[in-house]
């Protein structure tokens, strides 16, 4: 009897630490001014305005830059921006300190290092989302939000 409760305090542990561990975000947090992956162009278009194509990229007076899946589709892959003013669902912008990512989303799903800097990636809970954070000095730099 002993070992079965055993047994089950360590996996109880275990599954308590390992959801600790991961910090993925709602689907919908994973977005930029309302337009997220997966999200037609219209509905860029209807938020940011008019835009200029180059191949797969569509490019907005306000800075934000999204990616259609082909040349001909019509469904956001990606959407991102280097421009100050431009916020996720939970208020985090370019120019802003990286401890609000900690403070916002948790402690990020993937962290890549290299010599310009850090970049924070986090995950949606149902795995078809990532968001990216790209942090020179301290402050973030870019946010772009993708299908995964």
């Amino acid at each position: 009897m002993k070992r079965n409760s055993w047994m089950g305090m360590t996996l109880g542990l275990v599954v308590v630490f390992s959801s600790l561990c991961l910090a993925s975000v709602a689907p919908e947090e994973i977005a930029i001014e309302g337009v997220k992956p997966g999200d037609s162009i219209a509905t860029a278009k209807q938020k940011f305005g008019a835009s200029v194509r180059r191949g797969d990229e569509f490019y907005f007076a306000n800075g934000v830059v999204v990616e259609v899946r082909k040349k001909n589709s019509k469904t956001i892959e990606e959407i991102k921006t280097l421009e100050k003013g431009h916020a996720t669902p939970s208020g985090v912008a370019v120019g802003m300190r990286e401890t609000v990512l900690t403070d916002h989303y948790g402690q990020a799903d993937k962290v890549e290092r290299d010599y310009e800097g850090v970049d924070y990636v986090y995950y949606s809970t149902d795995g078809k989302k990532k968001m990216k954070f790209e942090v020179r000095s301290g402050i973030i730099q870019k946010i772009k939000c993708e299908l995964d």
